[in-house]
Formats: structure tokens, sequence, C-alpha cells
């Protein structure tokens, strides 16, 4: 084992060690002290690859977004249909994010304690939504799926999808608003590609 994977293995150690501590505890009761010894690490050894607590939990949220998207984009990456595409995106990204409501739960939870962490967060997660919708709306101009005339109409259309997205995956992931999805996100998908009309 190379060192930068000794690190590597270590740091994902940590990171799991650390969302149990944020699940039980949250973030600002959970102390260094408590993250080292679920890991069953020093904490001269949390200090060597992180300044804070803050910064684990940053980085562990991060971590967990990046499998929320992975594990869409590997359930859309063989699908030719921009509207397949839109509809299977939409049903992965809930299921990964009931996955993780704890996750979810915990950000919530800080929001009115530390906004600049929260804020980093929703900045990063959105950054990353946005283009994967950009990405399908433009298939789906070029296969004549979607009818937009011209790049300002693909941004507005982007904009609203990802606004719409925003606040159903926080009802569906913090606020716990169903158990099963499948029908919502049916319903998602059929409104925001063939609207309401009979």
């Amino acid at each position: 084992m190379t060192i930068l994977e000794k690190d590597e293995t270590v740091k994902e150690q940590i990171l799991t060690a650390a969302m149990q501590a944020f699940k039980k505890w949250g973030l600002h009761k959970t102390t260094m002290e408590d993250i080292a010894k679920a890991a069953e690490k020093g904490k001269s050894t949390l200090y060597y690859y992180y300044k804070s607590k803050e910064d684990i939990f940053e980085e562990a949220a991060r971590s967990e977004m990046d499998q929320v998207f992975k594990r869409s984009l590997e359930a859309i990456a063989n699908i030719k249909s921009a509207k397949e595409k839109l509809q299977l995106y939409i049903s992965t990204v809930f299921m990964e994010i009931k996955k993780r409501t704890d996750l979810y739960n915990i950000v919530a939870q800080e929001t009115l304690e530390d906004r600049k962490i929260v804020k980093n967060l929703v900045a990063y997660y959105h950054k990353i939504e946005e283009q994967i919708i950009r990405d399908i709306v433009k298939l789906g101009v070029s296969t004549k799926e979607f009818a937009f005339a011209n790049k300002n109409d693909q941004s507005k259309a982007v904009f609203i999808i990802v606004l719409i997205l925003r606040n159903l995956q926080i009802e569906f992931g913090i606020n716990h608003m169903a158990d099963d999805l499948t029908p919502y996100t049916n319903m998602i998908s059929q409104i925001l590609i063939n609207g309401i009309r009979t």
C-alpha cells in the first residue's frame, strides 16, 4: 500500500466514524475526541488530516452527496432518451436521498447555528445537480424531445426544474413526506415532461 492509499484509507475511516458520531450527537455536540474514539485513532491523527470537526463534517457530507450523484449518473448512463433520463434521474436521486435522511437532518439542524457550512454544502450540491439537468435538457433539445427555441429558454428550464427538485428534496429528505416515493417521483416527472394538460 502506498502512502497516498494509506492516507485515503485513514481519511475514509475518520469520515465514516465521524458521520456516526454526527448522527448520534449532532455537529455542535460532537467533539474531536468523540470522533477519534469512534475511529479508533488518536486525536493527533485527526488533526494531521483536518483542522477541525467542521472540516471533517463538510468533507463527510460532500462524500455522501457524491455518492448520491454517482449512483444517479450510473443509473442514467446508458439511457438514450432525454425524457427517460430525466425521469430515471429524478427517481434515483430521490431514493438515494431517502437512504441518507440522517445526513439531511444533521444539515437541517445546523442551519441556524452554522450557516457557512450549510451554505457551502448547498452550493456544492446545487452546482452538480444543475450541470446534470443542463446536460439532460441539452440532450432533449438535440433529440427534439424538448422544445426550447434558444439557449436562454434552456437556461430558464434548467433553473425551474432544479428549483422544483430542490424544494421537493427538502420535503422528502428532511421532512419525511412519504415512505413510498415512487408515485411522487412519477408524478414529478410527468408534470415536468408532459405538463398537466389532459
